[in-house]
């Protein structure tokens, strides 16, 4: 069995005749190298592209960051290892206990011409040249351990399609809401939804009040409510907004800001115009926002023609409006949305911050208008429609878009079709994948809103029709391509 060995004797000896060589004959020992490190490793390409694989020294594992495509796992059980690299050391396959079989004098290398079974991590360990001298001298392994390293191979494989909308239903499940009821009935009619500091609130209105409910963005289920909320009645749901860490909204021409969502105060310096409608708030963008475009847009009314709109805009604090004059700002085109805001934000290939927003003519939740209008708007003080004559946005009723996975996705209170655009002019149905579950299909044509976390879920929420029917329910999904780690 010992001839098992003549890879490694091979090895010292041509280790050994290269440094002796360089002596004087009565010098004749020379000094194995003790790197046992693995320098690069690569596997062949999967379809035609190559998957680069990150080595961590510490803790010695080795993985690809950028996960082989679903259905590679029926692939990776006979995989060709391109590239493994090490100083000179030679690397042993481990069983599944960690141990390999050099004790019973066979040694096993990796060998780069045979196809390995990466189905589950592989576990490798590299001897240093002294370790194999050290070994073949008889010297137990404890005495040479410091010359050996371990590591670990894992292949990751995506197991969900990227491209589709995960609802968060188990495996021959179909998609259900998240929470059922989450007011208790109390969410009825028109609502708007938003984030402020990691929680996630729901507006509406009873015949008297504003009323509100909160939960975190982790607690899908934990809704509670905040009272009555001492805004008036009369409030534009769509334009209450955040921003800073406050929230905004407007109510009879007057602008209201509140720190915690549930305590609102007239804003001491905004109300030197009568405000008819928020329409977006442009971010801080420390990435980008190469234009500095940073406040609150919205429209106020003509003071010397009540009949007349006109785009304004704050200053970075939102505590002036902009100084450019009533009379001086853009008059807002009878076409423009008057209700049902939604809008998002976006920057540009090269780093220019901007705002898209869809919204209806009226306020009601049945208008018909052939086509919708997407506006756009880089500093928001003015805005510009984004007609087309092909390939136009259809028909959407209570619409809510955002730019979500590198495009703008649009979709209404149908829950049959989400629309994508890559610049907001030419819209097409999404692929398939990003679909409605049946059972909010069912759901069509009653009041919701939506909002977008900070982990790229995306929450439906609907309200208990204002009849009494239907029941207030929490929807959420998420595309697998943005889940901040895919584990599953």
């Amino acid at each position: 069995m010992r001839i098992k060995f003549l890879p490694i004797i091979a090895a010292l000896l041509l280790v050994s005749f290269t440094i002796s060589s360089c002596l004087d004959e009565e010098q004749i020992t020379g000094e194995f190298s003790t790197d046992a490190t693995i320098h690069a490793f690569a596997l062949d390409t999967v379809h035609g592209v190559s998957y680069p694989f990150t080595i961590n020294q510490l803790t010695g594992e080795i993985y690809n960051l950028d996960s082989l495509p679903v259905g590679a796992d029926t692939i990776i059980n006979k995989m060709l290892v391109k590239t493994i690299t090490t100083a000179s050391g030679y690397v042993v396959l481990l069983n599944k206990e960690g141990k390999d079989s050099i004790k019973d004098d066979i040694l096993q290398g990796l060998n780069t011409t045979d196809s390995v079974d990466f189905r589950n991590p592989l576990k490798v360990k590299v001897l240093a040249p002294e370790a194999l001298n050290l070994m073949y001298q008889g010297v137990k392994e404890e005495m040479y351990e410091k010359y050996i390293r371990k590591y670990t191979i894992t292949v990751n494989v995506h197991k969900l399609d990227p491209d589709s909308l995960n609802w968060g239903q188990k495996k021959g499940m179909q998609p259900a809401p998240l929470a059922t009821r989450f007011s208790n009935g109390a969410v009825m009619g028109a609502q708007k939804s938003i984030i402020l500091n990691e929680e996630i609130f729901v507006f509406s209105k009873t015949t008297a009040n504003i009323i509100g409910y909160k939960t975190t963005i982790t607690n899908p289920t934990g809704w509670a409510s905040v009272g009555n909320i001492n805004l008036p009645v009369t409030v534009e749901l769509s334009s209450i907004m955040p921003f800073e860490n406050k929230l905004y909204a407007v109510a009879e021409g007057e602008v209201y800001y509140s720190m915690n969502g549930v305590s609102w105060t007239k804003h001491e310096t905004l109300n030197d115009r009568k405000i008819s409608l928020l329409l977006t708030a442009f971010p801080k963008n420390e990435e980008g926002n190469l234009n500095k475009t940073i406040g609150i847009s919205a429209v106020s009314i003509d003071p010397t023609d009540e009949t007349k709109r006109r785009f304004c805009f704050t200053n970075e604090t939102a505590t002036k409006w902009n100084e450019t004059g009533n009379s001086l700002d853009e008059i807002v085109p009878d076409t423009f949305p008057k209700g049902n805001i939604s809008s998002a934000i976006f920057t540009n290939g090269t780093g220019i911050q901007g705002a898209i927003l869809m919204g209806s003519r009226t306020n009601t939740r049945t208008e018909v208008v052939k086509p919708i209008i997407p506006w756009s708007s880089y500093s928001g003080s003015t805005w510009a429609n984004l007609t087309t004559i092909n390939a136009f946005c259809p028909i959407l009723t209570i619409p809510s878009i955002m730019h979500y996975g590198n495009e703008f996705v649009a979709f209404g209170n149908d829950f049959k079709t989400f629309y994508a655009s890559q610049n907001g002019l030419a819209w097409y149905e999404a692929d398939k994948k990003m679909y409605f579950p049946e059972a909010l299909t069912a759901r069509a044509g009653g009041y919701y809103s939506m909002v977008i976390d900070q982990h790229n879920f995306i929450w439906i929420i609907c309200s208990k029709d204002a009849q009494g029917e239907g029941s207030d329910d929490v929807w959420r999904c998420r595309l697998n391509k943005l889940a901040p780690k895919l584990t599953n």
